[in-house]
């Protein structure tokens, strides 16, 4: 299958679009996800799934790739606390943070672009973090998808 990605840079989110040259077969492996209403969030506290095939090891991160498709549960964190966590970093209306505070669990490099679902929707895309993965007290940050909703409906013309 040949992906042509037509990189359309959503401002300050770096989401794109991606065209493909053959219509999807969905099956077990391959299933569309929901997305949630315009500018819905969810409560800080809400348990979330992260999946991707980036760095099990934030020791190691260019080593420690993924040969298999991981996944693991995070929670959303209010803005006011990630903002203070991540203090000195920019953040936008479009990013949400997801983590847990001892660490140990998180998105690590080569998971950008991944999805955040809960219950079959998904509320983010994997988009960056501070310096090292799974660190206390230092989540993820997230597009938002409810942010993005009208665009991503337009792309994929559904």
């Amino acid at each position: 299958m040949q992906i042509k990605c037509q990189a359309h840079l959503f401002l300050f989110t770096g989401v794109g679009d991606i065209k493909l040259n053959a219509s999807l077969e969905f099956g077990p492996n391959v299933q569309p996800v929901e997305l949630p209403a315009q500018n819905e969030t969810l409560a800080p506290g809400t348990p979330v799934i992260v999946s991707g095939w980036g760095a099990t090891d934030a020791s190691n991160e260019i080593l420690s790739q993924s040969d298999f498709l991981m996944e693991v549960e995070v929670l959303i964190v209010d803005d006011n606390t990630c903002h203070m966590e991540l203090e000195g970093y920019t953040f936008f209306p479009s990013m949400i943070c997801a983590g847990v505070d001892q660490g140990g669990k998180d998105s690590c490099t080569g998971d950008s672009g991944g999805p955040l679902v809960t219950k079959g929707v998904q509320y983010g895309i994997v988009s960056w973090g501070p310096n090292s993965c799974a660190e206390p007290e230092q989540p993820g940050v997230y597009t938002s998808t409810s942010v993005l909703r009208d665009w991503i409906q337009e792309k994929s013309e559904v």
